[in-house]
Parts: structure tokens; C-alpha cells; sequence
């Protein structure tokens, strides 16, 4: 049986199997309130391991609002493009600061006029963050500037970055920054 759609449905779509189970499908959907603490990817399932290949760090999520341990944290690494993203940061807008931990985090602020730019830079450092950003109104010489403002979590692998960038507490440009700069660390 075909079904054309081009003049509209003229007649009742009770004469149409489909459409009748896809109203079931909505209706036991809708009913159902979904619980769960991670988005499951839409994968068709063949019945056999998926052999596909994931670009290390492209499947990150936010994990805004979640809380993590001290070992956990310790084992998160900073992916190729997300450090390159954060030396970009370093060397522009952004800083590393240490504050009553032994771990350091990153900051980063922009006006609210650089809006776009400051949402692509939080959504791909999201995974690192605990909280969404915050709105700034700072004055500066007696005008009223309005930023955004956020920071990721106190994590080691930031600490690493730390020591390159700030060796006396002072942000300098480290010695081996050839081998830190790349085509996305430039862009930012």
C-alpha cells in the first residue's frame, strides 16, 4: 500500500496501519518519564559489537553539576584539541590560578559583545566545568562593562599547564612553546 502525502491526508488515518502505531508509540512514550544520568547515543543495534572508531575526546559531554573525587579527577587527561584550546587561552584572555588546593583551574572572560565566541569556547570546555558561567558587571573607568565569566574545575592535568606558564607565579611564555602551539591554539 502506498501513501501519497502530497494532497494531504483526505481521509482518516485510522485507515492507515502506520499511523496507528506510531500514535501507540507517542502515546507510551509520553507517558514514560525518563530518568537517566547520561544520553544514550541513537546507534542502530545490528546485534554485533560496534567496531566504529571515536575520535579521542569528540564523545564529551557536559558534566556541569556533577561531582567527582579526587582520584577521579586525578585521572583526567586534556585531550590534544582541548589543550590546544586552553594554551590558546593561556596566551590571549584566559589564566590559571591555584587557590588553597594543589591543583589549578582556568578562567576565562569575555565581554558580553564577544558573546559567540565565549559560548563556542564554554561548550567545548564544558566537560571540565562544574557550574554554568556567570554574568560580570565590572566598571572601568566610570563605564559599566558587562562580561561573561567562567571556570573549570581544580584539576591536575590544569597543574601541569600551571607550571609551564606561571614558573614564579608570573604568566611568561614557556621555553618549549613551539611545541605547545598549533593551527587551534593560533585561532584562539
Amino acid at each position: 500500500m502506498t501513501l501519497d502525502l502530497s494532497q494531504g491526508l483526505r481521509e482518516s488515518p485510522k485507515k492507515y496501519p502506520i499511523f496507528l502505531r506510531l500514535g501507540r508509540v507517542f502515546h507510551t512514550a509520553a507517558k514514560r518519564q525518563y530518568r537517566t544520568k547520561a544520553v544514550q547515543p541513537i546507534v542502530p543495534t545490528t546485534g554485533k559489537e560496534s567496531t566504529a572508531l571515536v575520535v579521542w575526546g569528540a564523545n564529551l559531554q557536559s558534566t556541569i553539576g556533577e561531582r567527582f573525587s579526587r582520584k577521579a579527577l586525578a585521572m583526567v587527561r586534556l585531550t590534544p584539541y582541548t589543550n590546544s584550546i586552553i594554551v590558546g587561552l593561556i596566551l590571549s584572555d584566559g589564566w590559571l590560578i591555584i587557590s588553597n588546593s594543589t591543583n589549578a583551574r582556568l578562567g576565562f572572560a569575555q565581554s558580553v559583545a564577544n558573546s559567540d565566541y565565549f559560548w563556542f569556547v564554554f561548550f567545548s570546555l564544558a566537560h571540565y566545568c562544574s557550574s554554568w558561567p556567570i554574568i560580570r558587571n565590572r566598571t572601568y573607568l566610570n563605564k559599566l562593562n558587562v562580561g561573561l565569566d567562567f571556570k573549570t574545575r581544580l584539576m591536575p592535568c590544569l597543574t601541569e599547564l600551571h607550571t609551564l606558564f606561571y614558573p614564579n607565579g608570573i604568566k611568561v611564555i614557556p621555553h618549549n612553546i613551539y611545541e605547545l602551539l598549533t593551527p587551534i591554539a593560533l585561532a584562539h
